[in-house]
């Protein structure tokens, strides 16, 4: 990924990821640690599992998460299962293993 990503300005329209998910997010990202679980839900994919993990701001935020994941994630960290334990084995961008 060319530029930095600006985690505390993650927004779609009216729509934005709350400060206190930024932290997961970036550890995620950053060094493929796994955030909770309805972090978890939207990194794989699946909706319902994300509907029923997210508190109500989340909720609000998905169309955020899902503009930020496609347009500004690097590629190979979200979209199934299969991506998201692949990119936590590789330990994220930063390649650190737990």
């Amino acid at each position: 990924m060319n530029k930095e990503i600006e985690y505390d300005k993650i927004y779609y329209h009216k729509y934005q990821v709350p400060l206190y998910m930024v932290d997961g997010l970036k550890r995620w990202i950053e060094r493929g640690i796994y955030p909770g679980s309805f972090l978890t839900a939207v990194i794989e994919n699946d909706l319902f599992a994300a509907l029923s993990n997210a508190d109500e701001t989340n909720i609000n935020a998905l169309p955020a998460y899902g503009y930020f994941f496609y347009n500004e994630a690097p590629h190979g960290c979200y979209g199934s299962k299969k991506i998201a334990k692949a990119w936590h084995e590789a330990g994220g961008l930063n390649g650190e293993k737990e």
